[in-house]
């Protein structure tokens, strides 16, 4: 099942028990609110005539892509989750900037730690 995650079980015995806290930091903290502001950035140049869904399903999608060039399964448990994130930060991007991020980070972060933890049990 990791195989398919892109994570070689050989890799899970290899890493410093140390990095595992970096790791997790990167993951739950540093991760979603990079590609949270990289997120709103995309938005923010796609046309403001298309709605929100649309700009949030090929926004969904585009991150979904990427995710996929580390694992191709990846696409499948990101693209869903990235339109979601996508239509929140638009919905609280009209009240502020801050609560967009919150909007998109938040939830993003929530499904980073339970992938971290469905890892760290299955290794």
């Amino acid at each position: 099942m990791l195989a398919l995650a892109g994570v070689a079980p050989d890799e899970l015995e290899s890493v410093d028990p140390g990095s595992g806290w970096r790791l997790f930091f990167g993951a739950v903290v540093i991760a979603p609110v990079v590609e949270s502001l990289l997120l709103g950035g995309t938005l923010w140049l796609m046309p403001e005539r298309w709605s929100i869904p649309a700009r949030a399903l090929v926004a969904g999608i585009g991150w979904g892509l990427l995710h996929g060039l580390f694992a191709p399964f990846w696409f499948f448990g990101t693209w869903f989750p990235f339109f979601v994130f996508a239509c929140g930060w638009m919905t609280w991007r009209q009240r502020s900037f801050r609560h967009a991020l919150a909007a998109a980070a938040l939830p993003h972060a929530v499904q980073n730690l339970l992938a971290c933890c469905i890892v760290a049990v299955s290794g």
